[in-house]
């Protein structure tokens, strides 16, 4: 995940919350370039939960509340996002359409979408 150290602002990446190896590799790749991860859907905390449960990501560093990510700077931001197949009320779809209360992109900040 080397294009997340090119990203100068805010970056939000949408992905399934299944694929327990591929969350693991982005906060690992976004703790890699000084970025903080907010988790985004509520399909990603459950599975963060599960996972942890049954003793994988052991190990993660703690993740940012969604009322804490305007408090850094934008480009210590990644937020892990539901959405990826553009699913209506997901995350990414709330903040595409400017529905989320906390959460907003603006100009600059990049979206990077994962599949399978």
């Amino acid at each position: 995940m080397e294009l997340v150290g090119g990203l100068e602002q805010r970056v939000a990446i949408a992905c399934f919350a299944s694929n327990v190896a591929r969350f693991e590799t982005i906060v690992r790749a976004a703790e890699a370039h000084g970025r903080r991860v907010a988790l985004l859907g509520r399909s990603m905390h459950r599975i963060h939960e599960a996972a942890r449960e049954n003793g994988y990501m052991p190990d993660l560093p703690p993740f940012l509340s969604e009322k804490d990510i305007d408090y850094l700077p934008r480009n210590e931001v990644l937020l892990l996002c539901t959405g990826s197949q553009g699913e209506p009320r997901s995350a990414l779809w709330r903040i595409a359409h400017g529905d989320h209360r906390e959460v907003h992109l603006d100009e600059g900040d990049a979206v990077i979408f994962l599949r399978a």
